[in-house]
């Protein structure tokens, strides 16, 4: 999960921020980051886990697709980063 919060500087400079909430899975990273995004009304993004083409493969072999599933999440964690710097 992803938080972007930008902010202000006294100087009127732009100051952007990145959270990151990581764990393993089941660990309740969806529901903290909802309950922080709500809270502290921060924008959020999530893991892709309706396109990820590892996860049901995964969770019937852990041990063949646990390497495959990491690296498809790592590329998806940078995309995001690059598309939250464009912004």
């Amino acid at each position: 999960m992803l938080f972007k919060k930008s902010v202000y500087l006294s100087n009127n400079k732009l100051l952007i921020m990145h959270f990151a909430i990581a764990g393993n899975i089941g660990a309740g990273k969806t529901s903290l980051t909802e309950l922080l995004s709500e809270h502290y009304g921060w924008e959020a993004n999530y893991e892709d886990v309706i396109d990820n083409p590892y996860l049901d493969d995964f969770y019937t072999h852990m041990e063949r697709w646990s390497f495959n599933l990491q690296v498809y999440f790592l590329n998806s964690r940078f995309r995001q980063l690059l598309a939250a710097k464009g912004k």
